[in-house]
């Protein structure tokens, strides 16, 4: 098995903070997916465990859902828009705000309410805190 998270290519950090702390609870990280383009995935098989976390808006991504056979788990969600959100998702999605959370319910997706705590200036460790169900 292989464990994949996202990389991200603009001048907004909070996306790389994120995955940051997401990367300090995995015990390894054999790939990186620019969140932009995430055709490279198209190659992967279900062997990959890809954690897709961050800021997604209609037309910014060139493969959306992420393409491929790899195993999603979406940790630390945010989607602008019901279309966004992943339908048919194997495990809830773990939205990282309210908006998402109620997007998740309007598409009849069933989504969490999960908190990264950001990993920053040499904290001893980061948390993810579950509520489920939400509410």
């Amino acid at each position: 098995m292989k464990i994949a998270i996202l990389k991200y290519s603009t001048h907004n950090i909070g996306d790389d903070i994120q995955s940051l702390a997401l990367e300090r609870l995995l015990p390894r990280v054999d790939l990186r997916l620019d969140r932009d383009d995430m055709s490279p995935a198209r190659q992967w098989d279900d062997d990959v465990r890809l954690i897709v976390n961050g800021w997604f808006a209609p037309g910014m991504h060139r493969a959306w859902p992420p393409p491929g056979g790899a195993r999603r788990l979406y940790v630390g969600f945010h989607a602008t828009e019901p279309e966004i959100v992943p339908a048919g998702a194997a495990l809830p999605i773990g939205c990282r705000d309210p908006w998402t959370l109620g997007l998740c319910e309007r598409r009849g997706v069933e989504g969490v309410d999960i908190v990264v705590r950001d990993a920053v200036a040499g904290a001893p460790r980061c948390s993810v805190r579950w509520q489920y169900p939400p509410g």
